[in-house]
């Protein structure tokens, strides 16, 4: 087992939540309210750019050139593939870019953003890459099991969130996956026991954030992120 299967495998009871979420339901089944989803467009923007700082502690940190190689393009590609769905869908809400970055940042979001940005700040540089890790991950996850759940119930023709369902279960986001895959084995191939148990402990906590992201999402209406 690799040490990601290793990580995902030992946070699987917090990941179980994922799929039955009622947000990821809703847009399995095409159900989830519209405003529901853009608040999450705006949030989900405003955490990638400070996804992105994140990244740039642990690129400050690397000593492996290999290694800030990996970082350098997993920041491009997350921003290339992602910001440009998140505007497509932005912009038939009526929102820009712009206009979406200057909404508030609710809780659910702030909460997490800055658990990352501590470790990433305080850890060392795997342990802020570890933080990460979840996000990048389980997106992946959850849109083959969106994508996997909608054919099965017939729900994927005609359902307004079908863009975003093969968006995640596609090969351009499988490459973002496997990046961040390689650069997870490739910074932990020399780790101890304790140390791994150090990057788990900070991969279920960003799990469970990530729990907390889609609750913000289910919970909070758009008006609060305006």
């Amino acid at each position: 087992m690799t040490f990601t299967e290793e990580l995902i495998v030992n946070a699987r009871d917090i990941w179980q939540k994922y799929y039955s979420h009622p947000f990821i339901r809703g847009m399995i089944d095409g159900s989830l309210d519209r405003d529901k989803f853009c608040l999450y467009l705006i949030q989900d923007s405003k955490y990638l750019v400070d996804y992105a700082k994140v990244y740039a502690h642990t690129f400050i940190k690397a000593k492996d050139v290999e290694v800030m190689r990996m970082i350098h393009e997993d920041m491009g590609l997350i921003h290339s593939e992602e910001d440009m769905m998140h505007i497509r869908y932005l912009a038939e809400a009526g929102y820009t870019e712009e206009m979406a970055l200057k909404c508030p940042v609710l809780p659910g979001c702030r909460d997490y953003v800055n658990y990352m940005m501590r470790i990433a700040s305080e850890g060392t540089m795997e342990e802020g890459i570890m933080a990460v890790l979840p996000c990048a991950f389980s997106y992946y996850h959850i849109g083959l099991y969106c994508l996997e759940e909608a054919t099965k119930k017939g729900t994927l023709e005609g359902n307004y969130f079908r863009h975003w369902i093969e968006e995640y279960s596609g090969a351009g986001y499988k490459k973002i996956y496997d990046h961040a895959v390689n650069m997870c084995e490739l910074i932990t191939r020399d780790a101890t026991k304790k140390e791994k148990a150090i990057y788990q402990e900070i991969f279920n906590e960003s799990s469970r954030f990530e729990i907390g992201f889609w609750d913000m999402a289910w919970d909070c209406s758009l008006h609060e992120g305006d």
